[in-house]
């Protein structure tokens, strides 16, 4: 069975990059990519993911975006893994990723490998 991935970042290099990597992952396939929030929902509805990997700065507000996303999408469906990449570390921020169901905390610049076992990971979940 073929997971289904979901790439959320404004930075086009970095869905690059993740591309790069998921391409090289069996049995893993990219169903939408948002470079925008207003983009996100309806390509999740439609798609359907498995996985949905989220940078949470996607706009200059105070909460980031990819927060809000988080708690929508688990909302939508509680089943899908999150798995935010992000270049925010701040504890509370990451506390507050994990406390709305996020699966993995994987912080930029990122190392490839870890992004690839982290995806491994996730897809094995049931």
């Amino acid at each position: 069975m073929t997971t289904k991935i979901m790439l959320v970042d404004d930075a086009l290099i970095m869905r690059m990059m993740l591309r790069d990597i998921i391409r090289q992952l069996a049995d893993c396939t990219i169903v939408a990519e948002a470079g925008k929030p207003e983009l996100v929902m309806p390509l999740f509805r439609e798609q359907q993911p498995d996985i949905v990997c989220l940078d949470l700065t996607l706009d200059d507000s105070q909460v980031p975006a990819g927060i809000t996303l988080l708690a929508e999408i688990k909302r939508a469906n509680p089943a899908v893994r999150m798995a935010i990449i992000s270049a925010l570390e701040q504890q509370e921020i990451t506390d507050q990723a994990l406390a709305l169901g996020a699966n993995a905390y994987i912080t930029k610049p990122f190392n490839s490998g870890e992004v690839a076992a982290t995806l491994h990971r996730l897809a094995v979940m049931a």
